[in-house]
């Protein structure tokens, strides 16, 4: 999908709109993120698209200013990928029980599809389900979501969280959708079998 940024270069006097194709450079910036927070267990937690540079060919995309970063245990690291691979099967069950084991509570839910619904806002950049587009605050929040409640979340989880939520925004000011339980799922299965897991081959539904 085509869209229009407005940048600017350092010597340039003023600034100018640039065509760009927007779900790529978004695909682009989540598949860095499948490197930085699989592979190496350290991400840039800070995102925002000041902290983003498209280069003029509007196909290059470099992530600048790496003063707010995130360092995983590898403890943390496995299990996100472990479920992520559940999200991306759409395993219930497994998603609930990893996001459990994560330290991740999740209460007042009516039943197990919203929790699983829940676990995709947090976890993943989908914007194909209705509640990848309400907020807390909404005054038409249905009531089934009003009640669910976060009752904990580890801080290095948090920040996991917070880079799903920037780039949910991107997402939103782009108006494209990006998967990025999709694209992080070949990460998450070579992480774990790096650390010695047998990951069992999975149907994984077409997105």
């Amino acid at each position: 999908m085509q869209s229009r940024i407005y940048t600017s270069r350092p010597t340039d006097t003023c600034c100018f709109y640039l065509s760009v194709d927007g779900t790529a450079l978004i695909a682009a910036l989540i598949e860095s993120y499948g490197v930085q927070i699989f592979t190496l267990g350290k991400f840039h937690s800070d995102p925002h698209p000041g902290n983003l540079l498209v280069a003029p060919d509007g196909k290059t995309l470099s992530v600048i200013d790496f003063g707010q970063t995130k360092v995983l245990e590898d403890k943390t690291r496995l299990g996100l990928c472990r479920l992520i691979l559940a999200l991306a099967a759409d395993r219930k069950e497994e998603t609930i029980q990893y996001a459990k084991a994560l330290g991740v509570e999740i209460t007042g839910a009516a039943d197990t599809d919203l929790t699983q619904t829940v676990c995709y806002v947090l976890f993943d950049t989908r914007m194909d389900i209705e509640e990848a587009h309400v907020s807390p605050l909404d005054h038409d929040l249905p009531l089934e979501m009003r009640v669910v409640k976060i009752e904990t979340i580890p801080q290095d989880v948090f920040m996991f969280i917070r880079v799903i939520a920037l780039i949910r925004g991107m997402l939103i000011s782009l108006d494209t959708d990006v998967h990025a339980r999709t694209l992080w799922q070949p990460y998450a299965i070579a992480a774990l079998r790096a650390a010695g897991d047998k990951v069992r081959p999975r149907a994984v539904p077409k997105s």
